[in-house]
């Protein structure tokens, strides 16, 4: 829960580090390759483009995975 709350403030402070590491982790969560916990998953989906957002859940929720 902290972690979360941290990431998200530096983030909107725009911290180059913490938002490249978010679009980092989000992408690999994306195609797969790293699990990105649950309690990351808002903070560090802030920061991406938001048509791979929607595109990244519409296809887990077709496929019956909540995130």
């Amino acid at each position: 829960m902290l972690r979360s709350l941290v990431i998200g403030r530096i983030g909107s402070a725009g911290h180059k580090g913490v938002v490249d590491e978010a679009k980092k982790r989000f992408a690999a969560h994306c195609d797969g390759s790293a699990e990105l916990p649950a309690d990351l998953r808002s903070s560090v989906s802030r920061y991406q483009d938001t048509g791979v957002t929607i595109r990244h859940e519409y296809v887990n929720l077709s496929k019956g995975e909540l995130l």
